[in-house]
């Protein structure tokens, strides 16, 4: 989708959270922190991925790429 590019991943850490949402419905989201190193040939994309996160655990905090 992203034409992204995984030469190397490691994970790091991986947990899994459940809570109960605003209107009352049980959460369950699994958390996993990787490092690893990625090309990608479409620069908007991975643009618009930093900007608003990935995946569907946004609306709780999850999702957030961070690039050195």
């Amino acid at each position: 989708k992203n034409n992204l590019h995984i030469s190397s991943v490691n994970l790091i850490s991986q947990s899994m959270e459940m809570f109960y949402a605003k209107n009352n419905n049980k959460v369950t989201i699994y958390h996993s922190k990787l490092i690893g190193r990625v090309k990608t040939s479409d620069k908007e994309s991975i643009k618009n991925a930093m900007i608003n996160g990935i995946g569907r655990g946004k609306t709780y905090g999850y999702g957030m790429l961070i690039l050195n």
